[in-house]
């Protein structure tokens, strides 16, 4: 089954048929490479083969990339990667390339290319890394002309994943893109001074219904790219064992404590299954209320956790949901130590807090790292189907 080596991108696909075309639309200065570089490692890693047409890249600095990305791929670039390069003849080089374009700005060369390279490794994956670079060589009506050449070639592969980049062209390929069976945008949004990317899902022709909201993305070298939650805080009464979730959770966790309490603030940073989350526990006690609220500001969901042996602290629990949780907002309530004696189960928890229906309540031994992750898991899966952030 195809893939676009992205795991939280195939997650929004019901299964990607063969021979299908995706291109990644991206805006100026919004990382595009990656998601080609990670679909092209990926299958390489998997034993598949790969033909990788550039445009706008030396194939020796491609290969590097691929290096980077995460995945054992020295076996498959030796034997299973083969480029069609119409990228080294125009710095007056010429790599060895089994494909190799004379004459880069001729795009019927190109696609002579990748048709003998379709000819060769028939179910292929096919990487086309910069559509646009044609349209910066060639007249815009040539690239049109050779369009319908270029579909057909694409069929010959098991995938196809392309590049293109919106430049303010005086005149654009749309009627090009649209022949694609797939579309990702890539977009960038700020935020006061900080500046994050997104993908979209567009469009799959072949399914009905996309989830078209957007995903943050962050590009982690090695590891790939990422679904980027930005701010998860985790908050609840002194003692209920925040910070012992957020270490259990995380790949890498700070914190500042005096006596044994924290102070200030944990952070923690979680990976797992194609996405990265960023965590943040605040202190239990109230006169901290108000460094609360400030943390709370912007967050993308919150854990509250609770003592499940504890009950005389619930009140104040509830109360540290209120100053955190907002309609709308994804939340959950860890019923956390479940693993000692005298532990109320989550049922109950959730009946004598009597928190918002929304709210779900799941139980948890914090310091063990499956069910902290596990608990992160549910809130994320909560944030990623919940409705979409207008980020535009």
């Amino acid at each position: 089954m195809p893939s676009s080596g992205v795991e939280q991108l195939d997650r929004l696909f019901d299964s990607i048929p063969t021979h299908s075309s995706l291109v990644y639309v991206n805006d100026p200065g919004v990382e595009a490479d990656p998601f080609v570089h990670q679909c092209a490692a990926r299958h390489l890693a998997e034993g598949g083969t790969v033909v990788y047409a550039t445009t706008h890249r030396a194939p020796a600095d491609i290969i590097t990339d691929l290096g980077r990305s995460g995945e054992d791929v020295t076996d498959g670039i030796a034997k299973r990667l083969h480029f069609v390069d119409a990228f080294s003849a125009l710095m007056g080089g010429h790599e060895g390339a089994p494909y190799h374009v004379d004459d880069p700005n001729d795009v019927e060369q190109l696609v002579d290319g990748i048709e003998r390279a379709g000819h060769d490794h028939g179910g292929a994956m096919l990487i086309i890394d910069s559509l646009s670079s044609l349209l910066d060589r060639a007249e815009a009506n040539a690239v049109r002309r050779v369009a319908p050449r270029l579909v057909a070639a694409m069929k010959a592969f098991g995938m196809t994943n392309a590049v293109f980049t919106q430049w303010p062209y005086t005149d654009t390929l749309d009627d090009v893109l649209s022949r694609f069976d797939a579309m990702v945008s890539l977009k960038a949004v700020e935020d006061q001074i900080t500046v994050s990317q997104y993908f979209r899902l567009d469009r799959a022709a072949w399914q009905d219904d996309v989830d078209s909201r957007p995903r943050l993305y962050k590009v982690m070298r090695p590891g790939g790219i990422h679904v980027y939650i930005p701010k998860i805080v985790v908050t609840g009464p002194y003692n209920a064992g925040k910070s012992s979730l957020i270490h259990a959770a995380s790949d890498t966790a700070v914190s500042v404590d005096h006596l044994g309490t924290t102070v200030a603030l944990d952070h923690g940073r979680v990976t797992m299954d194609g996405l990265t989350a960023d965590v943040f526990g605040t202190p239990g006690q109230s006169r901290f209320d108000p460094v609360l609220r400030i943390v709370t500001n912007q967050a993308v969901g919150v854990i509250v956790v609770v003592d499940s042996t504890r009950p005389e602290s619930f009140e104040r629990a509830l109360d540290m949901l209120k100053v955190t949780w907002k309609q709308g907002l994804p939340a959950i309530i860890v019923a956390n130590k479940q693993d000692l004696p005298g532990a109320l189960q989550p049922d109950e928890v959730a009946r004598r807090l009597n928190a918002p229906r929304e709210v779900r309540v799941i139980g948890c031994a914090g310091q063990d790292r499956d069910e902290a992750r596990e608990a992160i898991r549910v809130l994320v899966e909560m944030i990623l189907n919940a409705p979409g952030i207008d980020l535009e």
